[in-house]
């Protein structure tokens, strides 16, 4: 069989150069919430495998989200990227890659409403791909409980109606680095 080599991610950067460039971006900057979701997990030798849960993936191809990664990538001196792989937030809650969601528990008397708490959820990277409310998903209790305390500022008074849950049937988060 014929060996063929393809320069596939040249391509992809050129096609969509504005999400390699916000991409770039967001590595770039510090911040604390909001999507992308970039998992950089150490290998050796400065080799890292690299997750992008973000949901601007919605329309992309695997190989066009891993070429695009791969692109943004491409100017980070101390890291080479080994394998990358780009998810959106559903297909990441349901690889079991998100285990841990953030609700606004919300009682009788409350003077919030859901559509309160999903306005300030969507302005801090709640993923809007799911049909019946925006959610919040992170790998570990550790984000979601920082997430809580970006939620708590943008709307005071709400610190009581914010809970972590975890998804029924995720894997256990040292399961999850096994599998990468």
């Amino acid at each position: 069989m014929p060996r063929i080599k393809l320069n596939y991610q040249q391509s992809v950067a050129k096609t969509q150069p504005n999400l390699v460039l916000e991409l770039k971006h967001c590595l770039e900057a510090t911040r604390s919430v909001g999507q992308p979701l970039v998992y950089e997990y150490e290998l050796q030798h400065q080799l890292v495998r690299v997750l992008v849960i973000w949901d601007k993936w919605r329309s992309s191809s695997l190989e066009n989200r891993t070429a695009i990664i791969l692109a943004a990538y491409q100017d980070q001196a101390d890291q080479e990227v080994a394998l990358a792989s780009g998810l959106t937030i559903p297909e990441a809650v349901i690889a079991g890659f998100l285990p841990f969601r953030i609700i606004a528990a919300l009682r009788k008397g409350d003077s919030l409403g859901h559509e309160d708490c999903w306005k300030v959820m969507l302005k801090l990277g709640a993923s809007q791909l799911f049909e019946d409310e925006p959610r919040l998903y992170f790998a570990t209790r550790k984000e979601a409980e920082k997430m809580i305390e970006a939620l708590s500022q943008q709307l005071p008074g709400s610190e009581e109606i914010w809970q972590i849950i975890q998804e029924a049937g995720s894997m256990a988060q040292e399961d999850i680095y096994s599998c990468l």
